[in-house]
């Protein structure tokens, strides 16, 4: 039942962070030639590390993965430095 409902989670709300991702390249805020798999990657990171089922983790691991996982998306969609940081747990 849970990895039901991770997966309905990621399916449910890839297309809608693609879009967000999408509109975000189409007004010249970020770089991105893949939106789906950006969004996908990005949830993915998300939804298991905030699970914290199927990788138990402790609470500070978790803030570096995420820290990290800002710091990849900042440079890799040419964000400036701490635009993401909302993402933070």
């Amino acid at each position: 039942m849970h990895n039901k409902y991770i997966n309905y989670l990621i399916t449910e709300l890839k297309p809608v962070t693609g879009e967000i991702i999408r509109q975000g390249a189409a007004e010249g805020l970020i770089v991105c030639q893949q939106p789906d798999a950006l969004a996908e990657i990005v949830l993915l990171v998300l939804v298991v590390k905030l699970d914290n089922t199927l990788i138990p983790s402790t609470k500070e691991k978790t803030e570096q993965t995420i820290s990290e996982l800002i710091s990849l998306l900042e440079k890799g969609t040419d964000n400036p430095e701490g635009s993401l940081n909302f993402l933070r747990v």
